[in-house]
């Protein structure tokens, strides 16, 4: 279901246009080969010898029959639905978006998830742009691939599209909570980081909680509003031994809080995060 190309640079030139990254070669610099998935796992050089150097570089491009992130979207639906309590043991030799059982999984619901989480994330980078906020690694590799081929990548993007799916369910929802709040409690930010307090006293009104799991973080998020519609969090590992007492007690219509709260910014939306609170 998959090739690799293997591209050969000269001098620094040809890596980033299009004349030698698919296989078309147009003048001396650039050493471009196609070369069988097959013989790349089985350690066949097919390029031939040449030894790697700053004027040398290699780049290895994957290409498979379906849009990989169609692959991702049918992967999450099938481990995450109905789907799964049904069939238990349906996909075990599925292992990784490459995987060849994985291929025969992808429907046309699939394919059209896909192009929507290309859609909102397009979209949502472009504002963030002109927002003039700075792209975090994460975002800008994401939007170097929402941006590219579909079906023609790089290895080292497959985990990010592995994930994608996971990260949309959340940011729409994560959206979707944040129309009811207000985005900005002070329209100068040094002031509302100002707004740090400590033991202070907070009713505040269950909203939402989301089960957060990048890379970097795993946690539980607990979100709330005051009678203004200004948003707090209060964040918990997802191995704390509290989460049943939190769950019993996010459940009730409102909480009253002793706490400290620190002023948090996540790209345009201003909210608290409650730390070293007791419930009253």
């Amino acid at each position: 279901m998959g090739k690799i190309y293997s591209i050969g640079n000269k001098h620094g030139h040809g890596a980033a246009g299009s004349s030698g990254i698919l296989g078309t070669n147009t003048n001396w610099q650039n050493l471009t080969t196609q070369v069988d998935l097959n013989s790349i796992l089985k350690g066949v050089n097919s390029v031939g010898e040449f030894n790697l150097s700053n004027n040398v570089k290699k780049y290895e491009i994957i290409e498979t029959k379906e849009d990989l992130l169609a692959l991702s979207c049918a992967w999450y639906r099938i481990r995450t639905s109905e789907y799964k309590r049904n069939n238990p043991t349906a996909y075990v030799n599925i292992t990784s978006l490459l995987s060849d059982d994985l291929f025969g999984y992808v429907e046309e619901q699939d394919r059209q998830k896909a192009n929507e989480i290309r859609d909102y994330y397009s979209k949502k980078i472009l504002m963030l742009t002109l927002k003039e906020i700075t792209l975090t690694n994460f975002r800008q590799d994401l939007k170097d691939y929402i941006h590219g081929s579909n079906n023609k990548f790089t290895e080292k993007i497959v985990p990010l599209v592995y994930r994608l799916p996971e990260f949309y369910a959340y940011d729409v929802e994560f959206e979707n909570m944040k129309s009811d709040l207000v985005r900005e409690v002070k329209s100068e930010p040094r002031d509302f980081y100002r707004m740090v307090a400590k033991s202070t006293k907070v009713t505040l009104y269950p909203v939402k909680c989301f089960k957060k799991d990048t890379k970097r973080i795993k946690c539980l998020e607990y979100w709330f509003r005051d009678n203004t519609n200004v948003g707090y969090v209060v964040v918990l590992d997802t191995n704390n031994p509290l989460q049943g007492l939190w769950d019993r007690e996010f459940s009730k219509n409102s909480l009253e809080f002793t706490t400290n709260l620190h002023p948090k910014c996540r790209d345009d939306f201003q909210y608290f995060q409650l730390t070293q609170y007791i419930i009253s």
